[in-house]
């Protein structure tokens, strides 16, 4: 380590160059991601997969998930471990850069519109990346994912992870990738130790953007997915007018099982509220946010707040043209529950006098 404390972790050069050739290969090529998410075993739904192309005069930010995988492999198969020895009681060894791009986790159930968030964050604070859910993209592939790393590693995936993305994406603003979390993977020990070491870290830190959303809509959004008899595409882009057609159709009277919303609501509340109080006690840097703020909102407060917390003085003052003009997602969600819930008078007379009472937007 140097005299700041940061371990000098060199990628090599056999290493960079297998990874700046496939970048290049992907110039002209269309990479797929395709994501799950579930609420319960009897409700998952099968995001489309996303086009994505890179044009050949330009800086190449944006990836594939399993161009992602691959990279980390590689650096897995480096051995590019820490001494794992703390330099102070509260202070570890980092390969991160201070002057590098901010990491990031932003962290949120599925159907919470993280990838949207993702792509204008990085819009905001200087380059896209791709949103990559690193840790799984449903609960089975994160206990899969974290059954692998075992309860000995320390944490040191996350930073691995992280030190090598600043690498790949200097010029980025801020690097990192989507974690869903949920009450049985936030207590695995591997998660648990990622959760740890982020807590320990200091310069530079892994910063957490906690996004949650109104529970009955991420119901709505999940069982629109689910109930559909037409293949709905996750996300439509701005001006792709087809496909946000097939979207509002899909989220115009959802039928919501009345048998189970208040257990599914409750379940999920409990769920997020242990997130947050882990995060808490491991002292985990994060900002807390709400969907309804930063897409329902003329404010532009929601978004400041986190530019701020990324990058600083460095994130300009927004104005709501400026975060308007960087959403590549267009809305797919109507606002009233009175039109995207087929039987909402059933469910406003079950959630009236109840704690989830405020969730209904008529």
């Amino acid at each position: 380590a140097d005299g700041t404390g940061i371990a000098n972790w060199d990628i090599p050069n056999s290493l960079k160059e297998r990874t700046e050739t496939e970048i290049k290969k992907r110039k002209k090529v269309r990479n797929t991601v395709h994501t799950t998410t579930e609420v319960e075993t009897d409700v998952k739904n099968h995001d489309e997969p996303a086009k994505i192309t890179a044009d050949d005069d330009v800086d190449v930010t944006v990836y594939g998930k399993d161009l992602v995988e691959r990279l980390v492999e590689d650096v897995n198969g480096q051995s590019l471990k820490p001494d794992g020895k703390l330099s102070s009681e509260n202070e570890i060894r980092s390969c991160l850069d201070p002057k590098g791009p901010q990491p990031v986790i932003l962290m949120s159930l599925g159907r919470s519109g993280s990838s949207s968030t993702w792509q204008v964050i990085g819009s905001l604070t200087g380059q896209e990346t791709k949103s990559v859910e690193y840790t799984g993209s449903s609960r089975e592939e994160s206990i899969r994912f974290f059954n692998k790393i075992g309860p000995n590693e320390g944490g040191w995936w996350v930073m691995k992870y992280m030190c090598f993305m600043q690498r790949v994406f200097p010029k980025a603003g801020v690097v990192g990738f989507k974690w869903k979390p949920n009450r049985s993977i936030l207590t695995m020990d591997a998660s648990v130790n990622g959760l740890k070491l982020i807590g320990r870290l200091k310069d530079p830190k892994i910063k957490v953007v906690r996004l949650r959303r109104n529970l009955l809509d991420v119901l709505i959004s999940r069982y629109k997915h689910k109930r559909s008899t037409e293949k709905v595409p996750a996300h439509c882009t701005v001006g792709d007018q087809e496909c946000l057609d097939r979207q509002l159709k899909a989220g115009i009277g959802v039928k919501l099982p009345a048998h189970k919303v208040l257990r599914l609501l409750k379940t999920l509340t409990a769920e997020e509220n242990e997130v947050d109080k882990q995060l808490k006690a491991l002292g985990v840097p994060r900002i807390h946010v709400s969907f309804d703020k930063l897409y329902y909102s003329d404010d532009v407060q929601e978004w400041q707040k986190i530019v701020h917390f990324l990058i600083g003085t460095k994130g300009k003052e927004l104005t709501i043209d400026k975060v308007r003009s960087a959403m590549k997602h267009a809305s797919t969600s109507h606002p009233s529950h009175a039109i995207t819930i087929r039987n909402f008078e059933e469910i406003q007379s079950l959630l009236n006098g109840t704690k989830f009472e405020e969730l209904l937007h008529p």
